[in-house]
């Protein structure tokens, strides 16, 4: 578990450490005295003492020192008072006790009387908010001359404080330029004796337990004087950023100082723990119960308290029932949650689960706080098992077996494999594996299947059992098996039947008995008799096996004979039964019966054949009839009622015309030439008639039926054409019957989304009919989308289709590919317009082609130019349909090289990807004219020295762009020659804002001493970078004041400007200069 807090030393209670359990911020916004020159850090000559550990409680006594120094804008000011007093309302309720003193050359910073130290105020009422606010709103800079920076007098007016801290909190944006009480120091850098003091009160406030945190106001802080005042810090504190000192913005010291102060007030603690559930061996599946304790172990309430696990496959984190309201824990306070997870394969290969948990909570003031807490659990060791379960089901002689395989163990088994010797099963096969081939992952299992055809003997036996084995390898260790029987009970159904026939045989009738096991099991002693008076023994044929047994299907045939007696012609019949039986292997015989009677009288009988053969367009047809009676018949006849058949002739009778005897036979012949209605039914049929006339009894008849195949070809085709004018496609669609047999329903379909209706032309006949042969013609028109100028083509396929008299409908299809034109193209207009110091452009991209334009992008090089933001693209970004526009913007910050040169321009590049061929591009440039305004001011003062007069110049670039050739003169007889101080940067060149001064020197003359003044005019000028030079004139009027000026000095004796200078400063200014300034373009 870990938490955002200090370390926290124990707290000392010495008469003068009782209750610095704080350091109080000290807010010293002190930068460096304007005009001061850069100095390198200075280290210590003081040995630097460890800061003390802040103590690790909320009631904390906090100083702060602000740095009142004139480096301290008004608004800066403000906005220091106005986070202070922030953050006394953000505390509000907190156990702090704040201390406010400043300083600047002096501690407190010498001023109004409101400046004087406000003594710790509790904030835990507002009493306290408001005193400390009142205050920190009326605290004053000092005058210029006390605005120095002395961190020795701010650290040492807290260590002689009555009071006890806990902390100081030193907030500066300078670097320390004064020391000691009246202050001393260079004013402008830091010295040596200005650090080591700083260090010595350091350290003596260290000594009292007090933690010394300088908090660094970076809004007058930067470059080498950042750099320094890190290193200058550090000795006063410790060397830690984030923890011995801060760095901030005047706008961010609330929040830097609550930081520090939640650090010890607002904390938080997670606990989080994971057990496998009950019941839970630690397999695949199995769950794991995890348990989350939130404690606020801080001294303020915590807020919309969450909890967090980004354990993948963790169920929802859900909370117990809160002390108070939902989210919120008073300090001391707990909720419970819990999560659950399930084990995977891979947890189960690493023989443990592991994650971690995050909680933060929201504090009154200041940042969330959070903790973190891992939870590891090791799972049980790994044991390998299989486990096998085998069904059978029964249908009709097959057995269909059921093998399912389960890793039922915790670890991967490998070479999976199933036997079961049953002789007879077939190749077990298995399904799919869930993963590689014979392997199963734990809890993972593959079904696998086997047939078996049952045996004779197996019916006979009622049953049949077996056993399957399944095995597997584990990672280490012997091969885990398990073994699964299943015994199927096979139904039986023992049966026999009896077929008895009998064959009149002259004067005799012979009779046959064919017996069958019409059951599933063998029938043994299988037997037949039949109780008919005169009947002779009955004898078996061949058995099929052993004699008396027939396995099911089996049969055996015994016949017998009888002589035919006066009394059964009599009766007209011969009746009678006969009974067979049979044992099966269980239960009782079967028996069956079979009666047979032999009728004994005369059957007249005639049959006719009707045959027919194509040939070409003509079926030959042939009648053959036949006597199939016992007795002659006369008057034979044949007919046939088919239309258009021609006459039917017969060929040779055996005897008599229109005679036969029984058993003879007459063959007759008839043609027929087909018609189109014969082929649209695919047949001929027709029934031929045949009769004769029995010596007794009534005219016998018999017809035949034939029908002739006529062979069909039913076909169809079609043929579709498209030709593209303009945005239309004209299709023509002809629609053929290519066969032999007439179509109805003809129709005509085409998918193509948006095809007007099909308009079929004249039909040969009747409209949805085509005789063999026969053509109709449609057309359709269809307008182009936007997709087919995409594709460059529109491709598409009609089906015909028609209905033959018999058979299934026949159907064509044919597609029409129509090339479309192309022509992708892309524009870009690109605009600028000036505001204020940007540019701000505009660039408009439009799809100037027919085909959509995909993957458009803009390019422009400028040099600083921000990201593009594109407007609404409508569908889909980066897509442009044909006649669309998107809109971009971007920003440009002028440089002054831009204002220097007068305008910016620039090329933007737009590419689009049309849906084939080659990107399209487009470029457009925008020139953007930026205003120059060039201004050059000349200030010029001057001042009597004795028998001198010192002359100073300040040339400063008043406007927008660079001035290059910077020069200044002076027409004064007997000036001495200019002399320039250091140039900002290159010598003659002042960017804007930039100055330089120069300095000369004047020898007073007895004209001057009379005239009483000496009054002279200098000139500055200097070249922009187009157009003319710019001018500015300032002239000066320095009174002469007789007395000092009778020195005796004169410019030769001087010798030098150099020397003069020396003796001019030594002199001091005596005299009052009266300036005047003119200036000209």
């Amino acid at each position: 578990m870990t938490s955002s807090r200090l370390p926290r030393p124990s707290r000392g209670r010495s008469a003068r450490t009782t209750g610095r359990a704080l350091v109080a911020a000290v807010v010293a916004s002190a930068l460096t005295l304007a005009g001061g020159v850069a100095a390198h850090a200075v280290e210590s000559s003081v040995p630097v003492a460890p800061n003390p550990a802040l103590a690790d409680h909320c009631d904390l006594n906090l100083a702060i020192s602000l740095d009142l120094s004139n480096s301290v804008t008004d608004p800066q000011l403000a906005q220091a008072r106005s986070e202070l007093a922030g953050l006394a309302a953000a505390l509000e309720g907190y156990p702090v006790k704040l201390a406010m003193h400043t300083f600047a050359s002096n501690a407190p910073a010498t001023s109004a009387a409101s400046n004087a130290p406000l003594p710790l105020t509790s904030l835990s009422t507002d009493t306290g908010v408001q005193a400390f606010d009142s205050y920190v709103k009326g605290v004053q800079r000092p005058a210029q001359a006390q605005g120095g920076t002395n961190w020795d007098r701010a650290l040492a007016a807290v260590t002689s404080s009555t009071e006890s801290y806990d902390a100081l909190l030193l907030v500066t944006d300078g670097n320390p330029t004064q020391y000691g009480s009246p202050a001393q120091g260079p004013g402008s850098s830091t010295n040596q004796a200005t650090i080591d003091a700083a260090v010595t009160s350091a350290n003596a406030l260290k000594a009292e337990g007090v933690r010394v945190i300088p908090i660094g106001v970076q809004d007058n802080l930067s470059g080498q004087p950042l750099a320094e005042f890190r290193q200058h810090v550090a000795q006063v504190s410790g060397p830690t950023q984030g923890s011995d000192y801060y760095l901030a913005g005047f706008s961010g010291l609330r929040s830097t100082l609550l930081d520090i102060v939640n650090a010890n007030c607002a904390t938080i603690d997670l606990e989080k723990t994971g057990t496998l559930a009950v019941g839970s061996l630690g397999n695949v599946g199995d769950t794991v119960d995890y348990d989350f304790t939130v404690t606020n172990t801080g001294a303020v309430q915590l807020r919309d308290v969450q909890l967090s696990d980004p354990k993948p496959g963790l169920s929802a984190v859900t909370f117990g029932t809160w002390p108070g309201a939902t989210g919120t824990l008073d300090p001391g306070q707990s909720v419970r949650a819990t999560a659950a997870y399930t084990l995977t394969a891979a947890d189960v290969a690493a023989g443990e689960v592991g994650n971690t948990a995050t909680a933060t909570g929201l504090p009154p003031a200041g940042s969330r706080v959070s903790d973190e807490s891992p939870a590891l659990v090791v799972l049980p060791d790994p044991v390998p098992a299989i486990g096998l379960d085998k069904t059978g089901v029964l249908t009709g002689d097959t057995v269909a077996y059921t093998f399912v395989v389960s890793n039922t163990g915790t670890v991967p088994l490998s070479g999976v494999t199933l036997a079961d010797e049953l002789p007879g099963l077939s190749a077990i096969t298995f399904g799919t594996w869930p993963g590689a081939t014979g392997t199963l992952a734990p809890g993972q299992k593959v079904t696998a299947t086997a047939s078996f055809t049952l045996t004779q003997a197996d019916r006979d036996r009622g049953a049949i059992a077996n056993t399957a084995t399944a095995t597997g390898t584990p990672p280490t260790g012997p091969a885990v098996t398990d073994e699964d029987d299943v015994e199927l009970p096979v139904p039986q159904a023992p049966g026999i039947s009896l077929d008895k026939t009998g064959v009149l045989e002259s004067d005799g009738i012979r009779y046959s008995f064919v017996v069958t096991n019409t059951g599933n099991v063998t029938l043994s002693g299988v037997t037949l008799a039949d109780a008919l008076p005169g009947l002779s023994a009955i004898t078996f044929g061949t058995w099929p096996g052993a004699t008396g047994t027939l396995a099911p299907g089996q049969k055996v045939t015994a016949t017998a004979s009888y002589a035919l007696t006066q009394a059964d012609r009599d009766r007209g019949e011969v009746e009678n039964t006969a009974t067979t039986t049979g044992t099966p292997p269980k239960g009782g015989n079967v028996t069956d019966t079979d009666e047979f009677t032999q009728p004994l009288a005369t059957n007249p009988g005639i049959d006719i054949v009707k045959t027919g053969v194509l040939e070409g367009d003509t079926i030959a047809y042939t009648f053959v009839v036949t006597n199939t009676g016992d007795v002659t018949l006369s008057g034979v006849t044949v007919t046939d009622p088919l239309p258009g058949l021609s006459a039917v002739t017969f060929g040779a009778w055996p005897d008599q015309a229109g005679v036969l005897a029984p058993g003879q036979k007459v063959t007759a012949t008839a043609a027929y030439t087909l018609t189109q209605n014969d082929r649209d039914n695919g047949e001929v049929v027709n029934t031929a008639t045949t009769g004769g006339t029995p010596p007794t009894g009534p005219r016998v008849t018999d017809q035949d039926g034939f029908d002739q195949p006529v062979p069909t070809a039913p076909g169809i085709g079609l043929v579709k054409v498209g030709a593209l004018d303009g945005d239309t496609i004209g299709y023509t669609f002809t629609v053929t019957n290519t066969g032999t047999v007439t179509l109805r329903g003809v129709e005509l379909s085409d998918e193509l989304a948006g095809l007007s209706d099909i308009l079929f032309g004249a039909w040969p006949a009747t409209p949805g009919t085509l005789a063999p042969g026969q053509s109709v013609t449609a057309t359709a028109s269809y307008e182009l989308t936007q997709p087919d100028r995409d594709r460059g083509e529109v491709l598409n396929t009609a089906t015909a289709i028609g209905t033959p008299p018999q058979g299934d409908d026949v159907t064509d299809e044919d597609d029409a590919e129509v090339p479309v034109p192309q022509a992708p193209g892309i524009q870009l207009v690109k605009s600028g317009e000036l505001e204020g110091s940007s540019i701000r452009y505009s660039f408009e991209v439009t799809n100037v082609g027919d085909v959509t334009l995909r993957g458009v992008t803009i390019e422009d090089e400028l040099d600083g130019l921000s990201d593009l933001v594109f407007g609404d693209w409508g569908a889909t970004e980066g897509e442009l349909a044909p006649g669309q526009s998107v809109t971009a913007t971007a920003g440009y910050v002028l440089a002054q090289a831009d204002r220097d040169a007068g305008s910016v321009v620039n090329v933007a590049e737009v590419t689009g990807t049309p849906p084939g061929g080659t990107d399209v591009t487009d470029d457009d440039s925008v020139e953007v004219p930026v205003p120059q305004n060039p201004s050059i001011d000349l200030e010029k003062t001057g001042s009597q020295d004795g028998a001198l007069v010192r002359f100073s110049f300040a040339i400063t670039n008043t406007g927008d762009v660079t001035l290059h050739g910077v020069a200044l003169s002076d027409e004064l007889a007997g000036l001495s020659a200019i002399s320039f101080g250091a140039w900002p940067g290159e010598e003659g060149v002042l960017a804007p804002g930039q100055s330089v001064t120069a300095l000369a020197v004047y020898v007073v003359t007895d004209a001057d001493r009379a005239t009483g003044a000496v009054v002279n005019v200098a000139q500055a000028t200097g070249t922009p970078p187009t157009g003319s030079s710019v001018i500015d004139e300032a002239d000066v009027r320095v009174t002469i004041v007789a007395a000092l000026a009778a020195t005796g000095f004169t410019a030769e004796r001087l010798g030098s400007v150099a020397l003069f200078a020396m003796l001019t400063i030594a002199l001091g200014a005596a005299a009052v200069a009266t300036v005047r300034r003119r200036s000209r373009a």
